[in-house]
């Protein structure tokens, strides 16, 4: 019953949600509603399904490690936002099935997993649809959960999970949880213990060293030689709080450059006008202009991030003042840059916590202790570089560790190859 009411009420959103999605990727009604309606869907044996952009590095790594050991398998990977899939298209080669997710209607789901020929289904972190999962299971297709994550919070509605999801002692074929208590939590649940592994993050494994030869000239282009940090991901009501903090930054070095990067870039022409409240005047990097010293440069396209961060001498990590959770902080540890991040990180609480342990990251209570940490880290060049290479160092010790725990696993259950050969080693190399 409940889980009718919850189709009944997407349904009736499936319209704002379309004109969403057409506004935002830029292309038709015809091709976005075909991919929400589950139509025309390619063959895909397995079918990866990430969130949004913050997920799809670790939906490639995923891709790519399946595709090594299992390169017979044809592939689907989905995102349920537009940027989330802009992204994977950019990662992705052109073999591998990259679209918008279906609304989790039941219709549209059971229309990917049949004209899909679909036989395993992976979620990464926590999508839990409950339509598409119940649909699976009707189809005893096994479901995967990878870089698994459960909030405290998401927990507290447990009865209201279990009322909208089919029975966890049945639904999930193995679930690798980001952390021994996001394990603890898929337990607790009622997923069998036998099938939850302690994996850890994926995002650990996902991001490539950026193209710095590639990079370097356009950035030399625009950006004056001299201090730049970089704000990343940023969300409504922090951005007043970074061109606060770059103010205070400019009257110790008055050519430091702001590079800020919101999280959703539908959301630039806002930031823009929160930069003139503040007496910016940014450049967006698609304009291709120069930016003067002591201004602030806008990031308005997809894929700089990590180049920009490679860049820096100082990182604050987004999401985190205001309270959606954070986002990911390795991205910026692993090119050896140190980082900020504030109060509300819930989403990556474990990476956080290691980083901080090992030196590396400064968690900063609020905007007034972000500004005095950005005035007095900027000037010392030692103290950065020292939590700079501590960061990398981390991420390079624990890179390869998650994909050995999570592949096996998750090969066992893939179809037999073709003719009945075993299956080939995946590696993480």
């Amino acid at each position: 019953m409940l889980r009718r009411l919850y189709t009944l009420l997407l349904l009736a959103a499936a319209p704002a949600l379309l004109g969403r999605d057409v506004r935002l990727s830029g292309r038709g009604w015809r091709a976005v509603w075909r991919e929400r309606s589950g139509r025309r869907t390619p063959s895909a044996r397995v079918w990866i399904h990430a969130a949004s952009v913050g997920e799809a590095g670790a939906a490639r790594v995923l891709a790519e490690a399946v595709r090594r050991a299992r390169g017979d398998l044809p592939l689907l990977v989905t995102a349920f936002t537009p940027s989330g899939r802009a992204r994977l298209r950019a990662l992705l080669p052109e073999t591998v099935a990259v679209r918008l997710a279906p609304f989790d209607a039941p219709r549209a789901v059971r229309r990917v997993l049949r004209e899909g020929g679909v036989r395993l289904l992976v979620l990464v972190e926590t999508e839990l649809w409950p339509n598409l999962l119940a649909a699976a299971v009707e189809a005893g297709i096994p479901v995967v959960v990878a870089s698994g994550r459960l909030g405290p919070r998401t927990l507290r509605r447990r009865r209201l999970l279990r009322a909208l999801l089919p029975e966890p002692e049945r639904l999930f074929a193995l679930v690798a949880a980001q952390s021994a208590a996001d394990a603890r939590r898929f337990r607790f649940l009622g997923v069998p213990p036998a099938r939850v592994v302690t994996g850890g993050n994926l995002k650990t494994e996902a991001a490539r060293p950026p193209d710095r030869g590639a990079f370097r000239p356009e950035w030399e282009r625009r950006v004056p030689r001299g201090p730049v940090w970089v704000a990343g991901s940023t969300h409504d009501g922090e951005e007043a709080i970074l061109f606060a903090a770059h103010r205070r930054l400019l009257a110790v070095l008055p050519g430091a450059i702001l590079v800020l990067a919101p999280r959703h870039p539908r959301r630039i022409a806002a930031v823009r006008a929160e930069a003139g409240r503040a007496g910016f005047a940014p450049v967006l990097w698609s304009a291709g202009r120069r930016v003067p010293p002591g201004g602030v440069l806008l990031l308005d396209g997809f894929g700089l991030l990590a180049s920009c961060y490679a860049r820096a001498g100082l990182v604050f990590v987004g999401g985190s003042l205001v309270p959606r959770g954070g986002h990911d902080p390795l991205e910026a540890a692993r090119v050896g840059r140190p980082v900020l991040i504030g109060p509300y990180h819930a989403h990556c609480r474990d990476e956080v916590r290691r980083l901080a342990r090992a030196g590396a990251l400064v968690v900063v209570a609020d905007g007034e202790a972000l500004a005095r940490r950005v005035e007095t880290l900027f000037p010392d060049l030692g103290t950065r570089a020292l939590m700079g290479r501590r960061g990398a160092l981390l991420v390079r010790r624990t890179r390869g560790a998650v994909l050995d725990a999570v592949l096996p696993p998750l090969l066992a259950l893939l179809p037999p190859e073709e003719g009945g050969g075993p299956l080939r080693a995946g590696g993480s190399g």
